[in-house]
């Protein structure tokens, strides 16, 4: 549940419809709302995807999901590790 929350206010912050991060992420639309909704196993190649189509970070998308703080991928969106 929290990781997909965390995709899609990620997603919304950027300003993006699912399908066009779809396309970018070169999956049908079906598959990446399964992937969205948390409805997928946990796929970290997936998400590091996700983070480079939405020009996110992926680590803060994996600390959101460990904290249970979507908001955290949000608010460290333009701060990106390396």
């Amino acid at each position: 549940m929290v990781l997909s929350q965390t995709l899609k206010l990620v997603r919304q912050r950027r300003g993006l419809k699912a399908s066009e991060v779809a396309r970018r992420m070169g999956l049908p639309l079906r598959t990446y709302s399964l992937f969205e909704s948390g409805r997928t196993r946990l796929d970290v190649d997936r998400i590091a995807l996700f983070a480079s189509v939405t020009d996110s970070d992926a680590h803060a998308i994996l600390t959101a999901v460990a904290i249970s703080a979507p908001h955290f991928a949000a608010r460290r969106m333009d701060n990106k590790l390396t």
